[in-house]
């Protein structure tokens, strides 16, 4: 790989400025790679090395991961609410590491919270992604929970996500795996609301947008 640095004034950078350089250089095609296989380009995509790694798709998640996030709901029975979340996520097929921030926003409709806020942590796992750049972007999000609530709040939910393409209005399937790219995720939380119930129970819809902070690629990954 061209580390950028055999043109004129590369010549004092050290070992170590030269090899961060590199990476900069290799972090930057591989997302655009991503963004072009996202958008259904083959050329930019990984490419399955046989019949085997395809039935793995289908049976088992690409990328695995874990999550934690915080939110803020307000309403009564039928309410809005927003969230902020970091998850850090591998790719088993392509050896990629990856740090994301997402910000969502949903409606709520279940039982009444009034006013509620809350942290939660859980897992997460991706089916479908043959890169982990596919990630990023937007996702349509639906949202199932169920709590015991009386003010002070711990629950559990299973959320499913679909990327989305905003240009074309439509769920982006993998060039690869042939699959809509479908991020899962489990999750158990603590938080507190103006308006106990004793057992409460609720759905979700709403947007997200998912943005990669950070990433590494095991270079001897196969």
């Amino acid at each position: 790989m061209d580390d950028g640095c055999n043109s004129e004034g590369c010549g004092g950078l050290t070992q170590l400025l030269k090899h961060e350089y590199a990476l900069n250089l290799a972090r930057g095609e591989q997302k655009v790679n991503g963004q072009k296989c996202r958008e259904g380009d083959r050329n930019h995509c990984s490419v399955l090395k046989n019949t085997s790694e395809l039935f793995l798709y289908k049976v088992s998640p690409s990328t695995i991961g874990v999550h934690y996030g915080s939110y803020g709901q307000i309403g009564n029975m039928a309410e809005i609410g927003t969230y902020r979340e970091t998850s850090h996520v591998f790719n088993w097929r392509t050896g990629q590491y990856a740090k994301m921030k997402t910000e969502g926003y949903y409606g709520y409709m279940g039982a009444p919270e009034g006013l509620a806020g809350g942290f939660y942590v859980g897992t997460t796992k991706v089916r479908g992604s043959s890169d982990i750049y596919q990630l990023q972007g937007m996702s349509l999000d639906a949202q199932g929970q169920l709590g015991l609530d009386f003010g002070l709040e711990a629950g559990a939910s299973k959320q499913t996500s679909l990327a989305l393409s905003s240009e074309e209005n439509k769920f982006i399937k993998d060039p690869v795996s042939k699959m809509y790219i479908n991020t899962q995720q489990t999750s158990i939380s603590i938080s507190a609301n103006i308006a106990p119930t004793g057992l409460s129970g609720a759905g979700t819809f709403g947007l997200s947008d998912t943005t990669i902070v950070d990433s590494y690629q095991i270079p001897w990954w196969p």
